[in-house]
């Protein structure tokens, strides 16, 4: 797990991917998570970085007339 390499953060937006993608990278993780000394790192800020476009999403107010 080479933390200089951002390898970690590349693979989190393929987690969306097809079903065969997300399965193979879901599971590289998995495994990357069984080094006991990186889970600080792992979840550390550094590591889950918002996606751009996505800072105001929590914020989102939908109309009333909407809401069902």
């Amino acid at each position: 797990l080479d933390r200089n390499r951002c390898v970690i953060q590349r693979l989190l937006p393929y987690t969306q991917s097809c079903s065969t993608v997300r399965k193979g990278i879901v599971g590289t993780l998995r495994n990357c998570c069984f080094n006991h000394r990186d889970h600080a790192w792992l979840l550390g800020d550094h590591v889950d970085e918002p996606e751009p476009g996505l800072e105001n999403l929590l914020e989102v107010t939908v109309p009333p007339e909407l809401e069902e």
